[in-house]
């Protein structure tokens, strides 16, 4: 990971490279094998229901949450979902979620309904 102190740093180093010379990810997964490569036994993701100090939390490492997005993405994409395909999903705050997300969009499109709106709302995103 590179760090800036000035701006001077950061000219200095968008002069060295152009962006597609540094090759950057395409797509979402590709940045995140990426970051799951380079950061695998790092904290990813933690999920905390409670915020006091003791209250029970769940961490995925960068390799655990790709191994779950990736299991989503296949799971999508067993049921039918294509590029184009929307996958919508009504879920509560909770580390599925985000798998949810995240593994939808590999898969395909996707668009995460508040479960706080009224049923009409969400009937009419559907």
């Amino acid at each position: 990971m590179t760090n800036f102190a000035t701006r001077a740093e950061i000219a200095a180093y968008e002069d060295a490279m152009s962006w597609t010379d540094r090759a950057p990810a395409v797509t979402l997964y590709e940045y995140l094998t990426a970051t799951a490569t380079e950061h695998a036994d790092r904290n990813a993701i933690t999920f905390q229901l409670f915020s006091g100090a003791t209250d029970k939390a769940e961490t995925l490492s960068w390799r655990g949450f790709h191994a779950k997005i990736t299991q989503a993405a296949n799971l999508f994409r067993s049921l039918g979902v294509e590029d184009g395909d929307v996958v919508a999903y009504l879920l509560p705050n909770c580390l599925e979620t985000a798998v949810t997300l995240f593994g939808a969009a590999t898969a395909g499109i996707v668009n995460p309904i508040n479960p706080l709106l009224d049923a009409d709302q969400i009937s009419s995103i559907l």
